[in-house]
């Protein structure tokens, strides 16, 4: 199979599946028994009072792009895009926002994404005592 259609089939794969799939299954909106289990099972299995999600990045390795390679070049020394990933307390993922490259900082990629926006208009609208888990390492 060529490169151009195996790209054109994948790019309508994805759109189905964000169109249809998606928004019923990777959803940042936990009921609130799914809230209460999530914090039990954070709480028993590693000590986190009030945690009902875990985000982290990923960089997924890619060939480098014909355009703006430099954009894709990332601080481990390949060439990737910067993936963030949100997942509940069974790793079912509830979000993933794989749009920029590999050059960004997980903090740009939180500080712009939807889910950040998401969770501080919980927080704005008086849900408290709920913690998203992620790890932040600066060196």
């Amino acid at each position: 199979m060529a490169q151009s259609t195996f790209c054109g089939v994948l790019k309508d794969v994805l759109h189905t599946l964000q169109c249809h799939l998606c928004p019923q299954w990777v959803n940042l909106d936990l009921s609130n028994e799914e809230k209460r289990q999530a914090k039990m099972d954070f709480y028993q299995k590693y000590g986190f009072p009030g945690a009902i999600l875990c985000v982290d990045g990923t960089h997924i390795k890619i060939v480098a792009p014909a355009k703006d390679k430099f954009l894709y070049f990332n601080r481990k020394g390949y060439y990737s895009i910067n993936a963030m990933i949100i997942c509940d307390n069974k790793m079912r993922i509830r979000y993933v926002n794989a749009q920029y490259p590999g050059s960004n900082h997980d903090a740009h990629i939180w500080n712009v994404s939807s889910a950040r926006n998401f969770f501080e208009n919980k927080y704005l609208n008086g849900e408290r005592n709920t913690w998203l888990l992620g790890m932040c390492i600066h060196i």
